[in-house]
C-alpha cells in the first residue's frame, strides 16, 4: 500500500464522503442545514470527545442525528476515556500549534460553560481550572514560540521565578529549572465523565444513539448514504461524519499507514492520607522535558496522575515497580492506583513527601 501523505480532499474523494462541511470543522452552520433543509439526517460514528460534541451540536442547529459507537460514550477502548484529560494552549512545538492553541482556548471556556448549565442538575463538575505550568532549564524553542503566540493573542500567561515557584508549590522538584512559563486558564477535565455527559445531554434532547459497529466500508465503494453494522442493521442518513480518532485507519483501509496513533504511559498514585499538596486546587498540571501529570481532583480522588512517553510490552507490575524505584515517583511511597502496561515514566521531578509505604 503506498504511504504518500493524504490530504482531507483526497480522502474526502477516494472514501466517497459528501461530508466536507462537517468534516472541515466550520463554525457556522453547514450548509445544507443553512439552505433551510434543517430537517437533515445525520449520522456521527464515534461518540468520544469529537463526536459527541458534534452530535449535539448539529443537532442543536436543527439536524436530525443519530450517534453509533461501537462499544458507548467513554468505553475503556476509546480515546476520550480514561479517567482525566488536560486542557492547555502551549503547542509552540506543533507546526500547527497557533491553531491548536485558540482550539484548546475554545474548549477551556466551552467547558466552563458547560458546568455553568450542568453542573447542578448533573450533580457532576468536569472541569478543573487547575493552571498549568511548565518548567525547563533555558527558553527552548518550544517556549519561545508558545510565549510568541499567548501575547499575539493575548492569552493570559505569566513567566515566574523559580523561587515564585517554589513558594507556590514547594511539592515540586527545581532542579536544574531556570525557566517557568504559567498558563491560570488551563485545567483539567474528568474524561470518562464528561464524555458520558454530552451523550446524555444528546440523548436527552433527542438525539438517537446506537451501540454498534460500522463494517469499515471498501475504499471507494461507501457512497456517503448507507453503512451497515456488524449485526446485518443498515443505517441511512444525508450525511456522515466519521468521528473514529484512532480508528480510521481501520475504518478506512486507505488510511492504513497514513496515520500514526501515539501510545503514552499513565500512572496514577495514591498520596498520603491527609496530604493535600497533590489534591486540586492545591497544585497545576505540569510539565517536565518527557513528562506530565496533574493532581488528583475532588472528591473520589482517582489518583495522582503521571504521563511519560511512549512506548511498549513492559508488564503492569513491571512498569510500576519500575516507576515506584525512581526518587520521587510515587509521592508518599505508595502504591500505584492503577497503571497502563508501557514503558514507565520519568518522574523524578515530583518532591516524595513521605518515603515510607502508606498503609
Amino acid at each position: 500500500m503506498s504511504t504518500h501523505p493524504l490530504d482531507r480532499r483526497e480522502f474526502l474523494k477516494v472514501a466517497g464522503v459528501g461530508a466536507g462541511a462537517v468534516l472541515s470543522g466550520c463554525a457556522t452552520a453547514p450548509g445544507f442545514l443553512r439552505s433551510g433543509r434543517g430537517g437533515s439526517n445525520i449520522v456521527v460514528v464515534g461518540a468520544g470527545a469529537f463526536g459527541g460534541w458534534t452530535a449535539l451540536n448539529l443537532q442543536r442547529i436543527g439536524a436530525r442525528v443519530t450517534l453509533v459507537d461501537m462499544f458507548g460514550p467513554g468505553n475503556s477502548r476509546s480515546t476520550s476515556g480514561d479517567e482525566t484529560r488536560g486542557v492547555r494552549s502551549s503547542y509552540g512545538d506543533r507546526p500547527h500549534g497557533e491553531l491548536w492553541m485558540r482550539w484548546a482556548r475554545v474548549a477551556m471556556q466551552r467547558w466552563r460553560d458547560w458546568d455553568a448549565e450542568y453542573a447542578k442538575p448533573l450533580k457532576m463538575q468536569v472541569f478543573f481550572p487547575s493552571g498549568d505550568i511548565i518548567l525547563r532549564s533555558d527558553w527552548e524553542p518550544f517556549l519561545k514560540q508558545t510565549k510568541a503566540w499567548w501575547e499575539k493573542n493575548a492569552i493570559r500567561h505569566e513567566v515566574l521565578s523559580v523561587e515564585e515557584v517554589a513558594k507556590r508549590w514547594p511539592q515540586f522538584s527545581l532542579k536544574d529549572v531556570n525557566v517557568v512559563l504559567y498558563e491560570p486558564d488551563a485545567g483539567i477535565v474528568r474524561a470518562r465523565r464528561a464524555t458520558e455527559a454530552v451523550a446524555e445531554v444528546f440523548r436527552y434532547e433527542g438525539g438517537r444513539m446506537i451501540i454498534g459497529r460500522v463494517v469499515p466500508p471498501e475504499p471507494g465503494a461507501f457512497d456517503g448514504h448507507t453503512v451497515t453494522l456488524t449485526n446485518g442493521d443498515t443505517i441511512s442518513a444525508d450525511t456522515f461524519v466519521f468521528a473514529v480518532g484512532p480508528w480510521l485507519g481501520k475504518t478506512f483501509a486507505l488510511m492504513q499507514n497514513r496515520i500514526r496513533t501515539p501510545l503514552g504511559t499513565v500512572f496514577y498514585y495514591g498520596t498520603p492520607i491527609g496530604d493535600q499538596r497533590f489534591t486540586f486546587p492545591n497544585m497545576p498540571s505540569w510539565n517536565y522535558p518527557g513528562t506530565t501529570g496533574w493532581p488528583g481532583l475532588p472528591v473520589d480522588n482517582r489518583g495522582f496522575r503521571v504521563r511519560g512517553g511512549g512506548g511498549g510490552g513492559v508488564q503492569p507490575a513491571a512498569a510500576n515497580g519500575a516507576a515506584a524505584n525512581n526518587a520521587g515517583a510515587n509521592p508518599g511511597g505508595a502504591d500505584s492506583a492503577a497503571t497502563r502496561s508501557a514503558t514507565p515514566a520519568p518522574t523524578q521531578n515530583v518532591t516524595d513527601p513521605d518515603p515510607a509505604p502508606v498503609g
